[in-house]
């Protein structure tokens, strides 16, 4: 907080840097931080907002429910939901507890892909604002936007093992499972979202690491990190991947420097652990939640700044499972399609 603008800090930084430490009562996962955040700071001494006045006497579900409710209104955006999927514990499809409320008294495996700080490299929504409708039940969350497409093929979930210099078999299974899933499913298409060889090679690094680089840097603004990738499946994998569409492919295009393997790796752990490689049936890959299941459907919901994952329940409602990363939907493609097919928007009663 010292080193914060103004020694201030949102409420959801502080949820979210807080959550993996201790408190003896569960709720104070929220309470204990409440004090020193900024949209309280600046309320010059009023009341608290009724949607946050703490409250020890109602369910732990009730409270960080008002308090998601809240987030979203007082941000104007989605950003909060990226904290509701990843949670040490499967998630139960019958549970009382609303599907998209986090559950900050629980620790969190998977690096949440939406953040104020990515906002400048992540906009799937892009334009469109976040418009809430009328629940019909107290624990719903009714919004609008565009759905894409369903999960068709997925992998296992990479399990975390820090990051430290050392790879795991786990991880090299991972990567090389993931290639295999993607190429099997699409080496008989005639049209994907990655046309070429070089594309598809790109897109898989990208969904890799998130497109981020393991500065946090969009992996477009470092030429470099291709060959780091290019190195670390050389040295781990060896052959295994398809020559034509990912090592040869990368080696043609020289870029002066050492590749680095590492950064490849530390990279590639940060987004990916606790998570799960999909393939939709449009072609599309991704990188979702631990939790999804085949027939998921991948959405972009408008105030969101990456796609999500949805199960439909029925007719009316869906259960949030969670947010994705999925190149060729990250900088609003979708959203500039559908403005211009003048669709009209669906709406999504989460649960």
């Amino acid at each position: 907080m010292s080193s914060a603008p103004e020694k201030q800090v949102p409420l959801l930084d502080l949820l979210r840097e807080s959550r993996n430490r201790e408190s003896s009562k569960p709720v104070d996962k929220f309470y204990a931080v409440l004090g020193l955040a900024r949209e309280v700071d600046s309320a010059d001494g009023e009341r608290y907002d009724p949607l946050i006045e703490p409250n020890y006497e109602i369910p732990i579900a009730e409270v960080f429910r008002d308090l998601t409710r809240f987030l979203i209104t007082q941000y104007g955006n989605l950003h909060v939901l990226s904290h509701a999927s990843g949670g040490d514990s499967a998630r139960d499809d019958h549970s009382s507890w609303p599907s998209w409320v986090p559950k900050w008294h629980e620790g969190k495996v998977s690096r949440d892909y939406a953040h104020r700080d990515l906002e400048a490299f992540y906009h799937a929504g892009t334009g469109e604002p976040l418009t809430i409708g009328i629940p019909r039940t107290p624990n719903g969350l009714v919004v609008q936007g565009i759905e894409i497409d369903s999960i068709q093929s997925f992998s296992e979930r990479l399990t975390s093992y820090g990051f430290g210099n050392q790879v795991h078999q786990e991880e090299r299974d991972f990567v090389l499972h993931a290639w295999n899933i993607f190429h099997n499913q699409t080496r008989h298409q005639q049209t994907v979202p990655y046309v070429s060889s070089r594309d598809k090679a790109l897109a898989f690094i990208a969904t890799m690491t998130a497109g981020l680089s393991n500065k946090g840097l969009p992996i477009d603004m470092d030429p470099q990190y291709k060959m780091d990738a290019d190195r670390w499946s050389s040295k781990h994998l060896g052959n295994k991947l398809s020559a034509s569409t990912w090592s040869e492919q990368l080696a043609r295009r020289f870029v002066p420097g050492k590749p680095d393997a590492s950064r490849f790796h530390e990279a590639f752990v940060c987004a990916c652990r606790g998570r799960r490689f999909f393939v939709t049936k449009k072609s599309y890959m991704g990188m979702g939640p631990q939790t999804l299941r085949g027939g998921d459907n991948v959405v972009i919901m408008f105030g969101g700044q990456v796609p999500y994952v949805l199960r439909q329940v029925d007719n009316n409602s869906h259960r949030f499972v969670g947010d994705c990363y999925v190149p060729g939907l990250m900088q609003g493609e979708a959203v500039d399609e559908w403005r211009q097919k003048k669709e009209l928007p669906k709406t999504f009663e989460l649960v």
